[in-house]
């Protein structure tokens, strides 16, 4: 079954990003279509710009050069996205490392990457590993370490100017949590009784995930 589709508009950047060797390697897993430039990127251009998503129905994620689309149709995608509750990966030399653009609960739905970051190991890695997660292309295989020290150092500045309690929406709201980072270490607060975060609060769940990064590196 097919799971992925990539869609580069032009016909010889992947070559000149992997070559030869590792070209062929990324054109063999079966769970990937490959569309790299030429009349095969014509045709879905062209089908895409009239509106006729129902291509895309069969993979679970999509990938492509953010170039390759004019803005109207770079948003018909993303609607369909976020309808179909699919990933999106969109990769450019105009993006300055990464951007997580959409999270739902079940993990980062869209991704905005810089292209040599989107053409490196991490990309064999996410295909490798079924597909299953798109933060392999930005973090590797220490992705879930990663997010935790980025919520981690979010945290230790909030609570900075962390005067009064909040409600746990407004704290998870504020900080833009991560759906995978809020379930294992702050869903415990969402049911307490004053539905508030105060400082002491703030305080366990930093401890809780810095000890979690200790054990991990």
């Amino acid at each position: 079954m097919r799971k992925v589709l990539l869609i580069e508009d032009r016909i010889d950047r992947q070559k000149q990003r992997f070559g030869k060797t590792l070209l062929e390697k990324l054109n063999s897993y079966n769970i990937l279509t490959n569309i790299s430039g030429g009349k095969d990127f014509e045709e879905i251009k062209n089908q895409l710009a009239n509106n006729h998503l129902t291509i895309l129905d069969n993979y679970s994620t999509i990938m492509f050069h953010r170039s390759a689309f004019q803005q109207q149709t770079r948003n018909l995608i993303l609607d369909y996205i976020k309808d179909k509750n699919k990933s999106c990966v969109l990769f450019s030399g105009g993006i300055n490392n990464f951007s997580i653009v959409d999270y739902s609960e079940n993990g980062p739905k869209i991704l905005a990457i810089d292209v040599d970051l989107f053409y490196s190991d991490n990309l064999f890695l996410f295909l490798d590993n079924n597909a299953e997660n798109i933060l392999h292309l930005c973090y590797g295989k220490n992705w879930e370490t990663a997010i935790l020290i980025d919520t981690l150092t979010s945290l230790v500045f909030y609570i900075k100017s962390y005067e009064s309690e909040k409600s746990f929406e407004a704290v998870i709201n504020e900080l833009n949590i991560p759906d995978i980072i809020k379930e294992e270490y702050f869903s415990a607060f969402s049911f307490d009784k004053r539905n508030n975060l105060g400082l002491e609060d703030l305080e366990q769940i930093i401890k809780t995930i810095k000890s979690k990064i200790d054990k991990t590196l």
